[in-house]
């Protein structure tokens, strides 16, 4: 066994899911109507696991579903 140094670490890729396309095009600020709760869990975790310092906020919508804003 040999230890190398500076070696760059591979992006993660397939992670999240149905939400990839989404989660790689928010920006800081922006936000996602779903309608489940479960899918509005799902992406704040994704938001969370594939953006430095990454942060998701759900909040529930008066029309029915629910709304995901990447926080930071």
């Amino acid at each position: 066994m040999k230890i190398e140094k500076n070696i760059p670490l591979p992006q993660r890729k397939g992670r999240c899911g149905k939400f990839s396309e989404i989660i790689e095009a928010m920006q800081e600020g922006d936000s996602v109507f779903v309608d489940t709760f479960k899918d509005a869990v799902a992406l704040s975790n994704s938001i969370a696991r594939n953006h430095p310092l990454g942060k998701g906020a759900i909040r529930a919508q008066r029309d029915g579903g629910y709304r995901v804003w990447r926080v930071s």
